[in-house]
């Protein structure tokens, strides 16, 4: 019964996920209901039932939790002063670095609920070491995640929904930032991951082998230059980078 329960609680989760917008939030005051059902209710169709149902408010819960954490519209764009941590591998571009960082206390101006997880781009940042754990006071500029309306494209927005990122935008690079330190507590899986980035990149430096080698073990595909994705494409082991490197 529980491989069945198990199963209807996933169909639950999934039949939210194909609504085009959440049902109101009373229901979530059936779950108790739902979770007695599960136990105490001797018919097998009906124990199903709960089993989806609860998943399905389950799925809700948490997408309405995200969603509460949306930024309010007058400060789109706005300067907010907040302190956090990196909660991610910093992952290099043309001109900076782009990372996640879970926001703590948003100080000036003060928001409740404050945004808590986001994804900042900081241009320019000369001389920073930046990893996973440090705790920084920054200004940044933040906006909602935007998906392109093309039928088919990526669904960015989406995407970031999946790694509970409500908010995307910039460090103001024209104000003070601050490092408050580094707690190993904090992500320390990632710091390993940070970890052994460095020692890859200093035991190979600029050989080929290196961002490979990054990609399969620890699933930075930051390295990967545009000439060996072709060559991974055009053999057909593109799997290897996209999948592989990510399950290690």
């Amino acid at each position: 019964m529980m491989v069945k329960g198990t199963l209807a609680f996933a169909g639950g989760i999934v039949l939210l996920q194909h609504l085009p917008a959440l049902p109101p939030g009373w229901l979530l005051w059936l779950a108790p209901v739902c979770i007695a059902g599960c136990f105490l209710i001797k018919i097998p169709g009906l124990r199903l039932v709960c089993f989806a149902v609860l998943g399905f408010l389950w799925a809700q819960y948490h997408a309405q939790t995200l969603l509460a954490q949306r930024l309010p519209a007058p400060l789109i764009k706005q300067d907010i002063q907040v302190v956090g941590t990196v909660a991610s591998l910093p992952e290099p571009f043309k001109h900076g670095l782009r990372f996640e960082f879970t926001i703590q206390e948003c100080r000036e101006p003060a928001i409740a609920p404050c945004p808590q997880r986001v994804r900042l781009s900081w241009y320019r940042p000369d001389g920073i070491e930046l990893r996973p754990g440090q705790r920084w006071a920054f200004r940044v500029r933040l906006k909602p995640p935007r998906s392109f309306a093309n039928p088919g494209s990526f669904d960015y927005s989406g995407w970031l929904l999946q790694k509970r990122i409500v908010a995307t935008g910039y460090i103001n690079s024209r104000h003070r930032t601050e490092l408050l330190g580094q707690d190993w507590r904090d992500y320390p899986v990632q710091q390993a991951r940070y970890a052994l980035q460095r020692f890859l990149v200093h035991q190979l430096g600029e050989q080929r082998s290196e961002p490979l080698l990054r990609a399969l073990l620890i699933g930075d595909r930051s390295g990967m230059q545009p000439v060996q994705w072709q060559v991974l494409q055009k053999t057909g082991t593109v799997h290897l980078m996209a999948i592989s490197g990510l399950h290690v």
